[in-house]
């Protein structure tokens, strides 16, 4: 991280040092009464490749398997002396602190009834829906590694047992088998459904 820091550093006078010499540059033609086009989309593109070039690095910052363990919570294994509501909130802190708009597809995901696959995500959360997630793809695969490395014994089994990359499924899975409330609460929804008028006569 400090070399590439370094070097953007690096990068960054150096386009400074060519902005400088095309600047001077500019005042010779114009002096000199001459086309100043070429001289101004050199300026323009020096600016442009630096301004990329940082777009690109914080981009890559922006991971959760590169935050050196900051906020991580602590490795669930399934046992009866740990809380998977506890461990699950520690855990949805830490995601949704680089990637919010994932709370709502996992979220989404544990509830759903059938297998989760990529192309269902797509379908609710990809471009052109109400809800539109960026890099639909590419940030759950980190989040399937974080998974990985968080979860021993029958919880690991759990996610290595799904299509690889199938993060969105992984979660639903591990919700079922891990988070009675997650069946507890679509019951009391259905049964709130079918019969409104039993909630209705307790007032």
């Amino acid at each position: 991280m400090n070399q590439r820091l370094m070097k953007l550093g690096q990068m960054l006078q150096e386009s400074r040092d060519r902005e400088a010499a095309l600047e001077a540059r500019l005042q010779g033609v114009e002096m000199a009464g001459q086309s100043i086009g070429p001289a101004t989309q050199a300026l323009a593109t020096s600016q442009t490749e630096v301004a990329n070039a940082l777009k690109r690095d914080e981009k890559k910052t922006m991971t959760l398997i590169d935050s050196r363990g900051v906020g991580k919570p602590e490795k669930y294994t399934g046992k009866d002396n740990e809380s998977f509501l506890r461990w699950k909130i520690t855990l949805g802190s830490f995601i949704y602190s680089f990637f919010p708009e994932l709370e709502k597809v996992l979220t989404w995901a544990e509830v759903q009834d059938s297998t989760v696959t990529m192309d269902r995500a797509r379908a609710a959360f990809g471009i052109g829906t109400a809800e539109p997630v960026d890099d639909l793809e590419e940030k759950p695969s980190q989040v399937y590694g974080v998974l990985q490395n968080l979860l021993e014994g029958e919880p690991f089994m759990i996610v290595r047992n799904t299509e690889r990359g199938s993060v969105f499924e992984s979660w639903r899975r591990l919700n079922r088998r891990c988070d009675p409330s997650t069946g507890a609460r679509k019951s009391s929804l259905l049964r709130h459904i079918l019969s409104p008028e039993d909630v209705n006569s307790k007032n």
